[in-house]
């Protein structure tokens, strides 16, 4: 069951990148609009941070698909 829940935490992550990508927004820029932590991204890559607040990230690229 882990397995699975850590290539859908990957899965999440990669579309993070291809949004910051896409939009040439800095990864502390998108976390310091989605949690006033500008380290999130880096957090999020490195498996250190909540679901929650992956959630919150994804939610935001998905309200916002060209960039704010």
């Amino acid at each position: 069951a882990t397995k699975g829940k850590v290539m859908w935490v990957d899965r999440d992550i990669r579309d993070i990148d291809r949004w910051l990508e896409k939009t040439g927004t800095a990864p502390t820029l998108l976390g310091a609009m989605v949690s006033n932590n500008p380290n999130l991204v880096f957090r999020l890559r490195r498996g250190n941070s909540t679901l929650k607040s992956l959630r919150r990230a994804l939610k935001f690229i998905k309200k916002y698909p060209n960039g704010k």
